[in-house]
């Protein structure tokens, strides 16, 4: 896992001003795990804020391609029947091969953002609606709806529903 991230995006990043890979990786994870503005990580790694706003966007590209392939597959048919038998053992819940919920994230309101942003929580937020299995693992996400919307509209105008609806996931039909 790490190690590997660490190898392939030293090869990608290595002709960057900040050539340590390993600053890269942590910047980015710090800002990630932190919620912490760039102006403020700019002042703790010492680099420019424009510089430390490229190295997190580009780093995040870098290991989404690296672990999109691997953690964020759709399962194929024998999967979905998998799932399904796992929801029925562990959860009593038989014929389900997925649980979504969304998740807000705390943000700053971006300039001229509005209200979308602001949630019924009463803070600026983008949700993250996530479908999992039983034990808990992604199947889908979908990242950056705006705050004030519910998990109902969220899912309504996803990718992952427009796949559902078309037949595309190769779920198999419900089992007796």
């Amino acid at each position: 896992g790490k190690i590997r991230i660490l190898e392939i995006t030293k090869q990608i990043l290595s002709n960057y001003s900040i050539n340590k890979t390993e600053q890269r990786l942590a910047l980015t994870l710090r800002f990630l795990a932190s919620g912490d503005c760039m102006r403020s990580l700019s002042y703790s790694f010492r680099i420019g804020h424009s510089t430390v706003s490229e190295i997190v966007n580009e780093t995040c590209r870098i290991m989404y391609e690296i672990l999109a392939p691997t953690y964020l597959q759709l399962p194929d048919t024998n999967m979905w029947k998998l799932i399904s038998n796992d929801f029925s053992k562990i959860w009593n819940f038989p014929n389900c091969v997925g649980a979504g919920d969304g998740k807000h994230f705390a943000m700053q309101c971006p300039n001229n953002g509005g209200s979308n942003w602001y949630n019924y929580k009463g803070f600026h937020s983008m949700v993250m609606f996530a479908v999992c299995h039983a034990n808990y693992c992604f199947i889908a996400v979908d990242i950056g709806a705006y705050g004030r919307e519910g998990d109902a509209s969220i899912f309504a105008s996803s990718q992952f529903l427009k796949y559902l609806d078309n037949g595309c996931l190769g779920i198999p039909g419900p089992s007796k």
